[in-house]
């Protein structure tokens, strides 16, 4: 097997885009790019990319003078969800050269409209619900201006919210 470090800097590959945990809002147009760097030789420009463990790419490439690859991938349309990309270096049977050439990032794929988030106001309610006396005569919901937890705050989905002055 060919030394890779004889060339004096440790042969790598590594991802630049996306960085760990990136959320990708559009779905469509996925891009995944990766980098190889101290590469002087054509045997390790060949470079194989999988997502959730499926090979969707792989790479034959001629590193540059200063001894990089810079490539990318686009996928036209990926799901909702969240996915590990992995980058190998690969001989030309496809077989991984080592463990040490091998880079991985996690990122997620979130197309749902900012809107679709809990509104501030129900995630309020519902925290200042949680955390006030719950009395047994709340019946309203707190619309018509029940006032029926103890003179103390408001009815709002069967459980009284204090008001700001009492606690």
């Amino acid at each position: 097997l060919f030394n890779w470090q004889s060339f004096g800097q440790q042969l790598q590959v590594k991802f630049d885009h996306p960085s760990e945990g990136y959320v990708f809002k559009d779905p469509k147009n996925i891009m995944l790019a990766f980098k190889v760097s101290h590469c002087f030789s054509a045997d390790c420009g060949h470079v194989a990319m999988e997502v959730g463990g499926n090979q969707m790419a792989r790479f034959d490439l001629t590193p540059n003078e200063f001894g990089e690859i810079r490539a990318h991938a686009i996928f036209p349309e990926v799901s909702d969800g969240d996915y590990v990309a992995a980058v190998k270096l690969i001989d030309k049977d496809g077989t991984a050269l080592g463990d040490d050439y091998y880079h991985d990032v996690g990122f997620t794929v979130d197309s749902s409209p900012a809107g679709a988030a809990t509104p501030f106001r129900e995630r309020w309610e519902a925290a200042l619900a949680d955390s006030c006396p719950r009395s047994d005569d709340c019946e309203g919901d707190g619309a018509g201006g029940e006032d029926t937890c103890s003179g103390h705050g408001q009815c709002v989905r069967g459980g009284c919210v204090c008001s700001g002055d009492w606690s």
